[in-house]
């Protein structure tokens, strides 16, 4: 039974350091060179999947993402650091083979924890994004939730469809903040906008805050109670904001880390998330083809690709 055990952790790792080689690889830096030289460490794990517990394996893949972090610091995003401690991590787990498990739990704690508690901190810190108009800015901006700004504003709108929406609204609105970012002489523009779209930006506002407070809090109390119910809190609104705030807006290499970090959370406390978060994955790789794009909005590929 021991043996089974063991090896079911060892087929687990393999499946999560797979699945980290894959995001490090492939969306780790846009980058022509990044790419080209993180490449072979992916094939090479495909070719060799026992590779992943050599600890010559993810110390390479350490010395060529940490420098642009380091270096980079000020400019790069939390998904970087966060990626970065996860190789760490993974790092040491092949170094310290017997407390793999209790490596693996803390990361995916630890890195849980800070990305929302540091998330949540920072939104009830800022009066701007507490009174709603940073998101209602980024929803009329046409660039980051265009999408849902065209949706929502297409399905109550008896006049507007979501064509209508771009050509009316978010477009016009992206040219009047290019043209403040190009144009000097320029100092303040009035955005079009609806009763609709400022009420979806309220309401994106909400969900945010109250999404990005419960998961750290939800998994304060369970490891102060021990009760399940805190970790399926957590997982549920993990997943919530994955589906949220990842899939529209693109910004899928931290969706992936998330997913991973709720995976690793879910195989040692409540395994039923584990194929959830695995679908939400795949669906993530998925959406890099820009299916939304090319069915809805290909006559608005200029201002999609631009932002």
């Amino acid at each position: 039974m021991k043996a089974l055990t063991n090896q079911s952790n060892e087929s687990f790792c393999t499946l999560v350091a797979g699945l980290i080689v894959f995001v490090t690889a492939l969306y780790g830096y846009k980058n022509n060179i990044y790419e080209v030289i993180t490449l072979p460490f992916l094939l090479l794990f495909i070719a060799n999947r026992n590779i992943a517990h050599s600890p010559l394996f993810f110390a390479g893949l350490i010395l060529i993402f940490a420098p642009i972090v380091i270096l980079g610091w000020q400019f790069v995003g939390n998904q970087k650091f966060i990626h970065l401690y996860m190789l760490l991590f993974m790092f040491m787990g092949t170094i310290y083979t017997q407390h793999k498990d209790d490596i693996m739990k803390f990361c995916a704690f630890l890195c849980l924890f800070t990305i929302f508690i540091g998330a949540s901190i920072w939104k009830w810190s800022l009066p701007e994004f507490r009174s709603g108009d940073f998101l209602t800015f980024t929803v009329l901006s046409g660039s980051i939730f265009d999408f849902y700004a065209a949706i929502v504003e297409g399905l109550t709108s008896q006049t507007s469809t979501i064509k209508t929406t771009y050509q009316n609204i978010l477009n016009p609105n992206a040219e009047m903040i290019r043209n403040l970012q190009t144009d000097s002489t320029l100092q303040q523009a009035e955005l079009h906008h609806t009763e609709t779209l400022l009420l979806l930006g309220k309401a994106m506002t909400y969900i945010a805050l109250f999404t990005q407070t419960i998961i750290p809090i939800s998994l304060g109390l369970f490891l102060y109670t021990k009760n399940k119910i805190w970790m399926n809190i957590t997982h549920v609104f993990i997943c919530e904001f994955i589906l949220l705030a990842y899939y529209p807006t693109q910004v899928l290499g931290f969706g992936m880390l998330l997913c991973i970090l709720g995976v690793i959370l879910a195989h040692y406390y409540t395994p039923k998330y584990k194929k959830i978060y695995i679908l939400l994955f795949i669906l993530l790789i998925l959406f890099d083809l820009p299916l939304h794009q090319m069915a809805i909005f290909d006559y608005n590929t200029t201002y999609i690709s631009s932002y």
